[in-house]
């Protein structure tokens, strides 16, 4: 297996890994909130992984972070000098 990204699979292992565990933790205690941020977790793991495990994957988070870059620079731009 080929990892595109290793920083992206690292921080989803393990952010996104101690995210889950404790929401998972917060459900058990009856916090029913803690179901929401399990479906959250449980996006941005599957998305972490396909970005730094796919060649597809990796390739359109590329992109998004490059329209990302471009627009907070367009931001910038239209700020005025004093």
């Amino acid at each position: 297996m080929k990892i595109y990204n290793r920083k992206t699979l690292f921080v989803t292992v393990f952010a996104g890994g101690a995210g889950l565990i404790y929401s998972i933790v917060r459900l058990l205690g009856g916090d029913l909130l803690g179901a929401a941020w399990i479906l959250i977790f449980a996006v941005m793991i599957i998305q972490g992984l396909s970005a730094s495990l796919t060649q597809k994957g990796f390739e359109k988070d590329a992109a998004n972070a490059r329209k990302s870059k471009k627009a907070r620079q367009a931001l910038f731009d239209m700020l005025p000098i004093e």
